[in-house]
C-alpha cells in the first residue's frame, strides 16, 4: 500500500521494496525522485496520505455497520429457510452452529 501510495506522486520515480529474508525482521525500502522533494519527505508524505485515507475508510466501515442492526427486525437465519413452511429451522434442534 505503501509503495502504490507513492507511486501516485508524481515527484516519485520509483519506490520499492525488498525483504531479504522473512525470518529476519527488517526490510529494505528504495526510493527515488526527481528532485524536487526528498526521499523522506516523499515517505513523510506519502504515510501521512495512507494514515488519512486509513482512517477515512474506518469511519465508513464503522458507519455502514453501525446501520446493520437498524435495518429491522428481519431474523438472521444462515439457511435462508426464515419464516417458510409450518415449521422452520432452528425452533428445535434441527442443526448445531459450530
Amino acid at each position: 500500500m505503501l509503495r502504490a501510495q507513492m507511486l501516485s506522486m508524481p515527484q516519485v520515480l520509483f519506490a520499492g521494496y525488498k525483504v531479504p529474508h522473512p525470518l529476519h525482521p527488517h526490510f529494505l525500502l528504495k526510493i527515488q525522485t526527481d528532485g524536487t522533494i526528498t526521499p523522506q519527505a516523499a515517505l513523510e508524505q506519502a504515510c501521512t496520505k495512507l494514515i488519512t485515507t486509513l482512517t477515512s475508510l474506518e469511519a465508513k466501515f464503522k458507519r455502514e455497520f453501525s446501520f446493520k442492526d437498524v435495518e429491522g427486525a428481519v431474523p438472521e437465519d444462515p439457511y435462508g429457510t426464515a419464516g417458510t413452511g409450518a415449521q422452520t429451522w432452528g425452533t428445535g434442534k434441527d442443526y448445531l452452529d459450530f
